[in-house]
């Protein structure tokens, strides 16, 4: 891992997973933006799959190449169905067919309360 919490795959730099915790609403659309960039000194053609569930989805030609230290931005979007966690996964093949893969995770708002042990009155 590096130090802003990204890992290097078969020379590619991404983030482990991405995450939508919070506030959000069924039916309604949030993007992030997965960032994958090559830190080799090849180009990299690299191939991927959609996401299984209806939940997220990907608007970008399944099949990329990423020049020598360049990165590319990939619009994943995440359209809940329901009030629920939803997860998923996107799978990432190099041409050598290696394989990595990058976590798509939703969790709804909960409330946490928080107790404290000892208390003193007096």
């Amino acid at each position: 891992k590096t130090q802003s919490g990204k890992r290097v795959c078969h020379g590619i730099e991404v983030v482990p997973r991405l995450a939508w915790r919070g506030f959000w609403e069924p039916g309604e659309v949030q993007t992030k933006m997965l960032h994958l960039k090559n830190i080799t000194r090849d180009g990299k053609k690299v191939k991927f799959s959609y996401p299984a569930t209806d939940s997220f989805s990907v608007n970008y030609p399944g099949e990329l190449h990423i020049p020598p230290g360049t990165s590319v931005k990939i619009p994943v979007a995440f359209k809940p169905g329901e009030k629920d966690k939803s997860s998923d996964r996107i799978v990432f093949t190099l041409k050598d067919g290696s394989t990595f893969s990058v976590d798509l995770l939703a969790t709804p708002p909960s409330a946490r309360i928080t107790m404290v042990e000892d208390v003193d009155l007096g």
